[in-house]
């Protein structure tokens, strides 16, 4: 049905060793038929899951080749050409290059995030190369969050269950990268809402922050930014700037001066003092109380806020100096200005990134000891479900999930309460940092995100969640003794 069909009838399958050929030699004409994706669990039986690959993808270079050589194309633009003529428009991977570049990409990100080794993330990155050249054969782009929902449709199909496994935890992790590294490009946190049907968990941590996603699908990101813009940890990169100027010196960590703690903190509502000397502390001191400070990265709300601000590239801290970033398009002239942003969805990403590094406060700072090991599974599997709540109408009550109950005999018990009571503190220092950014508002005990931004704080307890599984995974792999 399209102009290449000639071409690519005429496409011979080349020798090669063991059953790659023939299995190629099958797809070719199962494909024309549409039954490609039918027959694959023969195949697998048969052959193996990666002897089909081997096979898949000896096809289309066999394809790419032909195209090649009748039209007098480079094998890239061939390609290229192909996509475009299956799927009737334009490609959204335009290339080869940019094909392997993805995966590349993925398998780099799978050994920065999830700590794997070299050879880990190459299988898994084989994997999906090898799922991304399946599910082309039904003219799908396992690279394009358009089709997603197809591509796990005939994921589905897998009726082996260790590969569907397999492969629905490869392509999860994939959705993730993308999330991360294209945020904005395509809509990766609905691609992620999409795989939740196809796993067995029952989380409701995780439904609620997917139903918040769903029901913000139709949300552009101007919109959400605009939401966003008198929250205060956006509203005040109007009065950091102004400060900044044309630069400003910082420390050599990168953190503001001393001196100047005071006015940046009072910018996001933050009382506190840089100080040579700390005060001694008195009983009592508590919320609401200065916060002095020998260092800029003592003032936690401060200093997320700062972190998050280089993160998103609103503000670059190198050499003693700090500027405008990348992300700024022009700098208000006069006071009173609106910022001009070099993308409407900056301030999304800053939100975003807030909620999950407030989120993951501290998980990196100390070793990997079974103290780590189980904090971390605390914060993935208790405190973040009810950080979760907070996503929903009814919000989330902290006197309804106070820890009651006394320390006894039992030294299990014991252990039992004293976890719970762990939980129900780093809980309530997250929600109430979290509403100190107006993430969430309070009434009484109950915390609830206002719900015109509950997609962008859903998609920070989604970010959140990914790298804590990728933690989770490092640890498994290694003797913590």
């Amino acid at each position: 049905s399209n102009d290449l069909a000639p071409v690519l009838a005429r496409t011979r399958v080349p020798k090669w060793p063991g059953a790659a050929k023939r299995i190629a030699a099958d797809l070719k004409v199962l494909g024309a038929q549409g039954r490609a994706f039918d027959t694959q669990h023969s195949i697998i039986m048969r052959h193996g899951g990666e002897m089909l690959m081997h096979g898949v993808l000896l096809l289309i270079a066999a394809a790419v080749t032909t195209v090649a050589d009748q039209l007098d194309l480079s094998t890239a633009d061939a390609f290229a050409r192909i996509r475009q003529a299956k799927r009737g428009g334009e490609p959204q991977v335009a290339s080869a290059a940019d094909e392997s570049a993805f995966v590349e990409a993925f398998a780099q990100w799978r050994i920065e995030q999830l700590e794997e080794d070299e050879e880990e993330a190459g299988a898994a990155a084989a994997l999906l190369e090898g799922f991304a050249a399946l599910v082309s054969i039904n003219h799908l782009d396992l690279h394009d969050a358009e089709d997603f929902e197809a591509v796990l449709e005939c994921l589905a199909e897998i009726d082996d269950d260790q590969i569907f496994d397999d492969a629905l935890a490869v392509v999860h992790d994939y959705s993730h990268f993308r999330m991360q590294e294209d945020l904005f490009g395509e809509d990766w946190a609905g691609a992620c809402a999409l795989i939740a049907q196809y796993e067995d968990d029952d989380d409701p941590a995780l439904a609620a922050v997917l139903h918040a996603i769903e029901e913000t699908e139709e949300q552009s990101f101007e919109e959400m930014a605009e939401a966003l813009k008198k929250l205060r940890p956006v509203e005040a990169i109007v009065h950091l700037l102004e400060w900044i100027g044309q630069s400003k010196a910082v420390t050599a960590t990168g953190g503001v001066k001393r001196g100047d703690i005071e006015a940046v903190a009072a910018m996001i509502g933050v009382d506190a003092v840089g100080a040579a000397k700390l005060p001694e502390y008195t009983p009592g001191q508590g919320e609401g109380e200065v916060q002095y400070a020998q260092s800029m990265w003592q003032v936690h709300q401060l200093a997320t806020w700062w972190w998050a601000l280089i993160q998103t590239e609103i503000i670059e801290a190198d050499r003693g100096k700090v500027r405008a970033g990348a992300a700024i398009a022009a700098v208000p002239a006069n006071p009173g200005d609106a910022i001009s942003w070099r993308e409407p969805y900056v301030p999304v990403e800053l939100c975003i990134r807030l909620v999950a590094d407030i989120i993951l406060q501290n998980i990196d700072s100390e070793p990997a000891t079974h103290w780590r090991a189980a904090r971390t599974r605390d914060l993935a599997q208790s405190v973040i479900p009810r950080i979760a709540l907070t996503l929903t109408d009814e919000g989330l009550d902290l006197e309804e999930t106070r820890v009651e109950g006394e320390y006894g005999a039992d030294p299990e018990a014991n252990e039992r309460l004293m976890r719970a009571r762990i939980v129900q503190n780093i809980t309530e220092i997250r929600v109430n940092e979290l509403s100190q950014f107006e993430l969430l508002e309070v009434k009484g005990s109950v915390y609830r995100v206002p719900e015109a931004i509950r997609g962008v704080v859903a998609r920070g307890i989604l970010g959140a969640l990914a790298e804590l599984s990728g933690i989770i995974d490092a640890f498994d792999d290694l003797d913590l003794d």
